[in-house]
């Protein structure tokens, strides 16, 4: 985001280190969140279902908007 910042300085934007499980924690941030974004690595299928998705578990109990990007690292 910070390449955008001068063009949207209205826009807070939040950083903060939390351990846990990551769909957890990010579920808990978005009791607080107006919008969450959160990377993919674009896995499908059976990968998908092998290895997890923390975006396909934030998407499914969020409690705000939630934008999922490809990393770009496919």
């Amino acid at each position: 985001m910070r390449p955008h910042r001068p063009e949207n300085p209205d826009i807070e934007i939040r950083s903060r280190v939390e351990g846990g499980r990551p769909g957890a924690v990010l579920n808990r941030a978005t009791r607080r969140a107006e919008l969450l974004v959160v990377g993919s690595h674009g896995r499908t299928g059976l990968k998908r279902l092998v290895l997890g998705s923390v975006s396909a578990q934030v998407l499914h109990s969020a409690d705000c908007p939630v934008v999922v990007l490809p990393t770009g690292d496919t």
